[in-house]
């Protein structure tokens, strides 16, 4: 049974006459019976009784008016919320980002977000890069701030650079120098996150370029583990970019190949081919426009990376 015939049946049973019902549609007298007789036999029941001119609601009719009214109810309800989704206003965004992305950009960026949008709910997801472009293509957050670029059919708009960096203990030989190579850390004992966050693949990936296997001690899901590690003395730390350093933090230096900068491009990943509400997409605009000016590694003087994805864009001065 239709909407329409659901508010015809309501007018007719307020006014219990259906020239005056169907004069306040606008609507024919002969189509609003029509329609009565079309939800009686769809029904199975008779909702009107009609005697001579005058119309009577049946005891069936009297209940399914009232259910009619929760139901008339719940559409405008529902009309209501869709309109202020639709209009940005309200709504769920459920975002999707590794621990350090989180702490170092997502966390700049929506307090003033939430202000501009104060009716807005927040849903935070963390993990690695890899398996947060996974969960926007299940559908499960609307937005990943990864290292993957669109290679997996998701629409991405460029960030900021993310570069692999090396945390030195304290007296170590290579804190003289301005970066570290790969090929050095051959006889290094190394302090490594899982391998689901991009950073390590790209320094797995570089390793069997250079053809050196260092001794791993740890491999964590915490890089300010790693670097509470390296305070200890117990080896260097890779580290990506986006960890947010606090004071009296181990020296840090750039993690190179043959002179170039390990690294890539941070997007923000969303799937086009699913409805996109206008807050995921002023949330993306935020984003864009807060590591136009600022984003975490900033200070390491991004020039050419080794591995970039096909979409780039200048490094922000």
């Amino acid at each position: 049974m239709e909407m329409r015939t659901v508010s015809y049946f309501i007018e007719v049973a307020e006014a219990l006459n259906f020239s005056s019902a169907a004069t306040k549609l606008g609507l024919s007298q002969s189509a609003i019976s029509r329609q009565v007789r079309m939800m009686e036999d769809e029904l199975g029941l008779r909702v009107f009784d009609r005697v001579g001119r005058k119309v009577f609601l049946t005891p069936a009719g009297h209940d399914l008016l009232q259910r009619c009214y929760e139901v008339r109810k719940g559409m405008d309800s529902l009309t209501s919320r869709a309109n202020e989704l639709a209009s940005g206003t309200q709504g769920v965004i459920r975002i999707g980002a590794t621990p350090q992305t989180l702490e170092s950009v997502v966390a700049r960026v929506l307090p003033h977000f939430m202000r501009e949008h104060p009716d807005l709910a927040i849903s935070l997801v963390e993990n690695g890069s890899s398996k947060l472009a996974q969960a926007v293509e299940r559908g499960e957050i609307d937005i990943a701030v990864s290292a993957l670029g669109s290679d997996r059919g998701l629409k991405s708009r460029t960030l900021f650079p993310l570069v692999a960096l090396v945390a030195l203990p304290e007296g170590h030989p290579f804190a003289r120098r301005r970066s570290v190579e790969v090929a050095d850390l051959a006889d290094e004992c190394v302090l490594l996150l899982r391998k689901d966050f991009m950073t390590r693949q790209l320094f797995d990936g570089a390793c069997q370029v250079a053809h050196v296997s260092p001794l791993v001690m740890i491999e964590s899901a915490s890089p300010h583990c790693l670097l509470a590690l390296v305070r200890s003395g117990l080896g260097l730390a890779i580290v990506p970019s986006t960890v947010r350093f606090e004071k009296g933090h181990p020296r840090v230096l750039p993690l190179t190949q043959k002179g170039r900068q390990l690294g890539l491009w941070m997007h923000a990943l969303w799937d086009a081919r699913r409805y996109t509400p206008p807050p995921v997409t002023h949330f993306i605009e935020a984003l864009v426009k807060h590591t136009e000016t600022d984003y975490p590694g900033k200070s390491f003087r991004v020039g050419s990376l080794l591995s970039n994805p096909a979409a780039r864009r200048t490094p922000p001065s």
